[in-house]
C-alpha cells in the first residue's frame, strides 16, 4: 500500500491538466496531406462505461480524422482519444480503458499484437468486423497520468500498421 501511496502522490505532483488535452492531442499537421478533421473536442468513455463512476478520471479529448474520398472511398479513419487519470498507466488499465471505451469494437474478433513499446505502457489489437471487410488496429498507450487509444479502420481491410505506430510515436511526444 505504501508503494502505490508514493506513486499515486508522485502523480499527483506532476498532473497533467484537463486544460492541456487540446496541445496534447494530435492535429492535422501530424497526418500526412489528404486527411481531413471530422471532429475534436471534449470526450466522455460512454455511458454504460464504469469510467465514469471512476474518481480517478480526470477528463477526456478525442479527434477523428479520415482521408476518405471520391478518389479514395476506402480511406482510412484514425481516431484518438487522450484520458486523463489520477493512477499511472499500466498494461492491465490499459486494456481496461479500451474495452470501456470502445464496448462494440472489444466484443469483435481481436488479435492481441506485439506490445509496440510505446510510452510508460502499450498494448495493440487488429480487430475485424464479423462478415464485412472492416478491419483495422487498435494501440492504447500511456505516459504517467495521460491515457491514449489510437484506432484506425479501413473498409476495404487495408489499414495500415505502420502508419498507426507512427502516428502513436507523435501523439507520444506531445505528452509533457
Amino acid at each position: 500500500i505504501l508503494a502505490g501511496a508514493a506513486t499515486t502522490r508522485v502523480i499527483s505532483e506532476v498532473e497533467t491538466s484537463p486544460d492541456m488535452l487540446p496541445v496534447i492531442a494530435l492535429d492535422l499537421s501530424d497526418f500526412p496531406e489528404g486527411f481531413e478533421l471530422i471532429y475534436a473536442g471534449d470526450t466522455e468513455p460512454p455511458a454504460e462505461s464504469m469510467l465514469l463512476a471512476d474518481p480517478a478520471y480526470r477528463g477526456g479529448y478525442s479527434v477523428t480524422v479520415s482521408n476518405e474520398s471520391s478518389d479514395f472511398p476506402t480511406g482510412e479513419l484514425v481516431d484518438q482519444i487522450v484520458l486523463l487519470y489520477s493512477r499511472p498507466v499500466t498494461r492491465e488499465r490499459l486494456a481496461k480503458v479500451f474495452t470501456e471505451n470502445y464496448p462494440e469494437l472489444s466484443t469483435w474478433p481481436l488479435t492481441t499484437l506485439e506490445d509496440p513499446g510505446i510510452g510508460d505502457a502499450s498494448i495493440a489489437y487488429h480487430f475485424t468486423y464479423p462478415d464485412t471487410t472492416l478491419s483495422g488496429y487498435t494501440i492504447a498507450f500511456g505516459r504517467k497520468d495521460v491515457y491514449q487509444i489510437l484506432t484506425t479502420m479501413t473498409g476495404d481491410g487495408t489499414a495500415d500498421y505502420d502508419f498507426l505506430k507512427g502516428i502513436a510515436e507523435k501523439a507520444l511526444a506531445k505528452i509533457p
